[in-house]
């Protein structure tokens, strides 16, 4: 399980580190109508420009990328804290897509990475699972 999950870690980590290397060199014009989708949908907030997205975006990219390339290096001998990294690195790409633009884009580029992190969380669980079985039924 740990080769996987260092498998699948190191391929996202390379593919968010690409993610954010498109970002700095194309530089798409994505720093208009931050949170417009959310404001529409729920009614509440007001959108917002953030000037230089791209770069901002291509550089959290970078820097996402080196830390799952981290993790993947750390479930070798710490699974669980380089599977938390994993884990956390997602769910704050899953918040940046849904303030972003245009999230449909947003979700179809996140999409393989994003995948790729769930299967190692779900590795993450089996491999708790099988390191601590319970005693017993759990009780709730």
């Amino acid at each position: 399980m740990r080769k996987a999950a260092v498998a699948l870690t190191a391929l996202a980590g390379l593919m968010t580190l690409g993610i954010g290397i498109y970002l700095l060199v194309a530089q798409p014009s994505i720093d208009k109508d931050w949170l417009q989708v959310w404001v529409d949908e729920m009614e509440s907030g007001s959108p917002f420009d953030l000037p230089a997205a791209a770069t901002i975006l291509g550089v959290l990219g970078a820097v996402f990328g080196a830390l799952l390339l981290l993790s993947a290096a750390l479930i070798q001998r710490r699974f669980v804290l380089g599977g938390s990294i994993a884990i956390a690195i997602d769910i704050v790409a899953c918040i940046f897509l849904a303030i972003c633009p245009d999230p449909r884009t947003g979700v179809f580029v996140w999409a393989v990475p994003g995948l790729l992190l769930a299967a190692v969380s779900v590795l993450l669980g089996l491999e708790l699972e099988r390191v601590h079985e319970p005693a017993g039924a759990a009780e709730l």
